[in-house]
């Protein structure tokens, strides 16, 4: 065996010691012991095979349920809300169930947004059918539900228990019943039934069909439909049945686990579409320390509404707080790269024993003897939890650090020694003042938003993006928040089919329109070069390297890869705009990969993915694509001549090849365009920041190019014949 796999929460259970029943092996950084049989053969020898599942989501529950007792008085009991909540169903159909469990998937939000379930029954049927295998039914079940499509019963009878599911077998438990309703099984011949299903143990289920078609043949009220009259009839039916319920063995799932599943999906939902920020406080507080999904979670209480206030010395604890009466939450310190819980911990104590913290000497002071070192200190000044001392900027608080440590290093070896600055005492100053720190220029604003992103997962105060703001639109025709518009396969193939029936042309028109050409502008987070892997059966095989560029657009993240003759075109590029705003333009599709569970030829349709063609800095993009600027101006404002002066001082100093075009309003309702100025001006972010100065609020707007790229592709992709 070259690795054995250790089931993640299967704990078997004997009457006598183990070692006496089996063999057994130490576990790799586990106190247990592992069985060296196989999984399948533990229960025939007469051992107890139990899964005990930690769920994190518990966790969740629990701390906000003592957020909202804390922050606003509120006794919440998860087990007794109403299974009827309408904003819960809601927040499910809109598919925001990022940190609901088991219902997190991208694919699983569309799916929920097609089917705007109203009844924890369709939780739980989705939960039980968004697995692979039964994805395939996700389509019939979503389109029975609305009534697009007919409920059909292979026999009447099934009606009684296919009916909460639209006649599309679900569950383990439904066949279980069905075949004691049909075929005559007792119980026990049911339950060994789910069984042989559950373990896909077909030879069994052979077996078993002799006996369910007897049952079946000798039962009245089976023979009574129509449909069953005759014994050829009925003799077909049962084998379209079993023939059904053996394809059903290969995913079947059992209705108690997804029962147990959707209702605590529906306990988080519940709080989160009525207790949003003290939901997303549990939420976050739990990935502290895990910050590959922390800043994931923080986006989303962004996207449902939640303002994220950053970090700060003075407000802060160790975990996200709710504040502003719910409308926002508080970045909590444990949250920061370097700080820690311990010192945390600290801060909030002696904070609440001691009253704000008054500058940074008076916070080294009081945190030293907690503990507080450099690295943490240095944490807290670069994410911006220090910038509540508004006398100081973040430059000046970290060129002041060695000082400020050694400030109070030396004030605590004085009390520790009781000794006292005599020197100290005459001035009458105050010990703890930051009167001795040393000034220095401001970092840029950029370097304060990379500091953050490194130490916190996310922008806080700003976004690199935060400029270009008002031309974004124009040039990025595609945003992660947006991926959910590219179209499927599957949904293009049936918009086609409506109109053309002959399957080439079909086929011909879901390739050419299944690749979406776009544009997305994001900060470079990262690229990671692929070297391929020699291929001794595919000697022609390209051994150039390729990439995966990390990308975050201000909506979301996303990897986009970048094949070996684009990377090749762009690599020098790409080597210099590290946590640097870039444009890409490539073919946005849905990823395809196989389903080991089906036959080699089918694919699965994925998460939507860029592919990259076209590469630049966006600088250079927003100058390339711009056909033209235009800002907008009335004509009755009187200080429209001294606006107009401004525009060609801001001309002068900027000076670039797109056109800038004063858009004229008259009160009537006439607008004209008028050029300004025989050259153009440069899109660069100095002119933005001063165009916005001069615009006080007025809106201004680019127009681009049509094509998404600046070099197109020369050839067509694809033929299609129509008729």
């Amino acid at each position: 065996v070259r690795q054995p796999g250790v089931h993640a929460c299967g704990v078997i259970i004997s009457r006598d010691p183990l070692i006496d029943t089996i063999p057994v092996m130490p576990t790799e950084n586990e106190s247990l012991l592992t069985t060296q049989y196989d999984g399948h053969f533990v229960e025939p020898v007469g051992l107890l095979k139990m899964d005990f599942l930690g769920l994190k989501t518990l966790t969740v529950e629990k701390e906000c349920v003592t957020l909202l007792k804390e922050y606003r008085n509120i006794d919440l009991n998860p087990d007794d809300i109403p299974v009827d909540d309408k904003l819960t169903y809601e927040l499910f159909g809109r598919g925001e169930t990022t940190g609901l469990f088991q219902f997190e998937s991208d694919g699983m939000k569309s799916n929920l947004r097609l089917l705007q379930p109203d009844r924890l029954e369709d939780l739980v049927a989705m939960n039980a059918l968004y697995r692979p295998g039964p994805m395939a039914y996700i389509p019939t079940f979503i389109a029975r539900k609305h009534g697009r499509e007919p409920i059909e019963y292979d026999h009447p009878l099934m009606e009684k228990y296919l009916k909460d599911t639209y006649g599309v077998t679900v569950y383990q438990e439904q066949v279980m019943l069905l075949s004691r309703l049909l075929g005559g099984f007792t119980r026990g011949e049911s339950d060994t039934l789910r069984k042989a299903m559950g373990k896909k143990n077909l030879a069994l289920m052979e077996e078993l069909f002799v006996k369910f078609e007897e049952g079946c043949l000798n039962n009245p009220e089976f023979r009574a439909a129509p449909c069953a009259s005759s014994d050829a009839a009925a003799k077909k039916l049962i084998a379209k049945i079993w023939d059904d319920w053996k394809a059903f063995a290969s995913y079947a799932f059992n209705k108690s686990h997804a029962v147990c599943y959707a209702w605590v999906a529906y306990q988080t939902g519940y709080m989160k579409a009525h207790y949003p920020a003290e939901f997303m406080c549990a939420q976050i507080s739990s990935e502290i320390g895990n910050f590959d999904k922390l800043p994931g979670f923080v986006t989303e209480a962004e996207a449902i509404g939640l303002e994220v206030l950053p970090p700060d010395v003075n407000a802060s604890g160790p975990r996200f707080t709710p504040d502003y009466g719910g409308k926002a939450i508080r970045y909590g310190l444990a949250g920061i790269k370097g700080v820690g819980e311990a010192v945390s911990i600290a801060i909030e104590k002696d904070r609440k024993k001691n009253g704000p913290y008054k500058g940074l000497v008076d916070f080294c002071i009081r945190l030293l003897p907690y503990g507080l070192n450099k690295r943490a200190l240095e944490g807290l000044v670069k994410s911006g939890a220090m910038d509540c001392f508004t006398e100081h900027h973040r430059a000046k608080l970290f060129n002041n650090m060695e000082f400020a440590l050694k400030f109070a290093s030396t004030r605590a070896k004085e009390k520790a020694s009781n000794q006292m600055d005599m020197f100290g005492l005459l001035d009458g100053g105050d010990e703890a003042s930051d009167s001795g720190l040393c000034d220095c220029p401001p970092w840029p604003a950029t370097q304060c938003f990379k500091d953050e992103r490194e130490l916190t997962g996310i922008y806080l105060t700003g976004h690199p993006l935060g400029v270009y703001k008002k031309i974004l639109p124009s040039l990025a025709t595609l945003t992660v928040e947006k991926f959910d518009s590219v179209p499927t396969r599957a949904d293009i193939r049936a918009e086609v089919a409506e109109t053309y029936p002959d399957p080439e042309i079909i086929e011909a028109e879901v390739r050419e329109r299944s690749e979406v050409p776009a544009r997305m502008v994001g900060m470079l987070k990262g690229v990671r070069m692929i070297m391929p892997k020699a291929d001794p059966n595919n000697p022609k095989k390209s051994m150039d390297p390729w990439a995966v560029l990390s990308i975050d657009d201000g909506t979301g993240e996303t990897e986009i890869p970048c094949f070996a003759k684009t990377y090749a075109k762009y690599r020098d590029l790409l080597s210099v705009m590290a946590d640097k705003p870039i444009l890409i333009a490539g073919d946005a599709s849905h990823r395809l990969f196989r389903d080991p569970s089906k036959p080699r030829r089918e694919w699965e349709e994925g998460d939507v993915q860029l592919v990259a063609r076209e590469i630049y800095s966006l600088e250079v993009a927003a100058g390339s694509f711009a056909k033209s600027l235009h800002i907008s101006a009335s004509y009755d404002d009187p200080k429209l001549e001294e606006k107009i002066d401004s525009i060609n001082r801001l001309m002068a100093l900027h000076q670039g090849s797109v056109p800038l075009m004063l858009d004229l309003k008259y009160s009537n309702g006439t607008q004209v365009v008028i050029k300004c100025g025989e050259t153009g001006v440069a899109l660069t972010s100095e002119f933005l920041v001063d165009l916005d100065k001069l615009q006080r609020g007025e809106t201004y707007s680019l127009e681009t190019i049509k094509d998404i790229y600046l070099e197109p592709p020369e050839f067509k992709k694809w033929n299609k014949k129509k008729d």
